[in-house]
């Protein structure tokens, strides 16, 4: 029921009731009791259909129970009145026929079907009226039965109560047949605990699945509208959600408690697409209209976006990251997000969503990540032994993976990586005196400023560390270590220059004198 309509109902309540005692106190032999059930009568009209009550001449009995709600008039009640308001067949009896009612109010024009719940064989039942409010109808007093549900149950025997649906039987059960049974005299036929002719969508879905004896439980608070025209409302044991677009859907246990504590449809995932299904593992998923609910144990974990889509095209459970361990959050920057598994973790930002897995991502997440780290996002899947980044790549090593970034991991992804000549990574990049260092097997590489990365070996990188290396006066190299027309070994640093003649033992270290031109050199032999 809608906010506007319970204000007005609790507005008239109030007013006809005390009309009502207005009405009744000069009435000789009303007593206390009668008139508490009499308002409680007139409640239950107003509540159920209050203008219908108000401007229609008929009893408020009428209005909420319609025809035919006493004992003495031959039919049977309804199951709601007398299992604890669920609507549901009772304990000891079995769904064992139906018939239709026509173009029903309570069914929004469609047809409204009853089903009989007969007692089982070997089952005992008492004759005796309903104590309902005003549903006192028989229970377990009239013989007969129609017959088209669970036919392998032979005879007739007494009919305990009646199911009320807005479903087509064999839709609501497999065991009932199509053969159509049709008795349009109880068209006005209703109860207190079943909802009235002005039932929302979800309301007359809920009486369908059986009230409080569905697997939903109870209610919790009130039904809550959904963003472009639906709705939705959270039991004890799950949610209905309903769009024009998907009808009623039910969603369930932990992703039904996770679904509501995101904001229903009115959150980041949206409405349901579908009720959900089991993968191997014990795993269950519910798509959604922006990403996917995936229940795992007791808990659920929603993932949003590109990496709900980049996890369901990797298999999803049954891949190689296994099941989600937490939901799809932003990182530090804002910029992206994070999802995490078993088995590793799909970051995603504007460039796509990306996996990554072990070896590399311990190695990543100490480095900050993708928002305090050097490497920024992943652009693609690890593969042929390294993972590439916004900023940089990671290298498989044993266990683990090493990194580079900026200039270096741009020179060494041009040099064809772990197939080019500087052979394999023996340590992540590091940093010295403001200068990038990068140790591979055949050579050092330097990087500093908009110099870009030069590659340094032999006798020349070990002159250059015995002078201090980045921290040394001669400051980062400018050149690779080259071969002159004449032999000679060279590289060209910042503040001079070192050179290994042919056949020389020691190389020569030439520093830019700082008193005259920056091409004078100082020759140290």
């Amino acid at each position: 029921m809608n906010t506007t309509r319970r204000r007005f109902v609790d507005r008239a309540v109030d007013r006809v009731s005390t009309r009502l005692g207005r009405r009744d106190a000069d009435r000789p032999g009303l007593t206390r009791r009668s008139f508490l059930v009499r308002a409680a009568v007139v409640g239950s009209a107003l509540t159920i259909a209050p203008l219908r009550w108000m401007v229609r001449p008929t009893s408020a009995y009428a209005s909420v129970c319609g025809e035919g709600a006493a004992c003495n008039q031959g039919w049977t009640a309804f199951c709601c009145t007398i299992n604890e308001g669920a609507n549901t067949c009772p304990p000891g009896s079995f769904v064992a026929g139906w018939w239709k009612i026509d173009r029903s109010p309570f069914c929004e024009g469609a047809p409204r079907y009853i089903i009989d719940c007969n007692r089982s064989p070997g089952s005992s039942c008492r004759c005796r009226c309903a104590s309902g409010t005003c549903d006192q109808r028989r229970v377990c007093c009239n013989v007969f039965r129609y017959g088209q549900c669970n036919t392998q149950i032979g005879g007739v025997t007494e009919v305990v109560c009646r199911v009320v649906l807005c479903t087509a039987p064999w839709v609501w059960d497999p065991a009932c047949g199509r053969t159509v049974r049709t008795d349009n005299r109880t068209r006005t036929h209703n109860a207190p605990c079943l909802y009235d002719r002005d039932a929302t969508v979800i309301e007359r879905s809920y009486q369908d699945l059986g009230l409080n004896g569905s697997e939903l439980g109870e209610p919790v608070g009130s039904e809550r509208s959904g963003p472009r025209g639906g709705a939705w409302q959270v039991y004890d044991h799950g949610v209905l959600a309903w769009h024009t677009a998907i009808g009623v859907l039910v969603l369930r246990d932990a992703i039904a408690r996770r679904y509501a504590e995101l904001d229903g449809p009115s959150g980041a995932l949206g409405y349901p697409r579908d009720e959900g299904e089991t993968i191997d593992g014990g795993v269950s998923r519910t798509r959604f209209e922006r990403g996917a609910m995936y229940g795992v144990g007791d808990d659920a974990f929603a993932l949003f976006g590109p990496a709900a889509a980049r996890y369901e095209r990797l298999d999803g459970p049954v891949g190689t990251l296994g099941a989600p361990t937490a939901g799809t959050e932003p990182v530090g920057d804002g910029r992206g997000s994070v999802t995490r598994f078993e088995n590793g973790a799909i970051y995603a930002s504007g460039q796509g969503a990306q996996p990554v897995q072990a070896p590399y991502l311990a190695t990543y997440e100490q480095l900050g990540g993708p928002a305090d780290g050097p490497l920024g996002y992943p652009i693609g899947p690890s593969e042929d032994g390294q993972q590439r980044f916004a900023r940089g790549v990671l290298v498989a090593s044993g266990d683990g993976a090493f990194a580079l970034w900026g200039p270096i991991a741009d020179r060494y992804l041009a040099l064809d990586g772990r197939d080019g000549p500087w052979g394999p990574l023996q340590e992540s990049q590091t940093t010295e005196a403001g200068v990038d260092v990068a140790r591979f097997a055949a050579v050092t590489v330097f990087a500093a400023g908009s110099i870009g990365a030069r590659a340094l070996d032999g006798r020349v990188l070990e002159t250059y560390l015995d002078e201090g290396g980045p921290a040394g006066d001669l400051g980062a190299p400018t050149t690779d270590r080259f071969r002159t027309r004449t032999g000679q070994q060279r590289a060209g640093f910042e503040h001079g220059a070192i050179e290994l003649d042919p056949g020389a033992s020691s190389p020569r270290v030439l520093r830019f004198r700082s008193t005259r031109r920056a091409n004078d050199l100082t020759i140290t032999p």
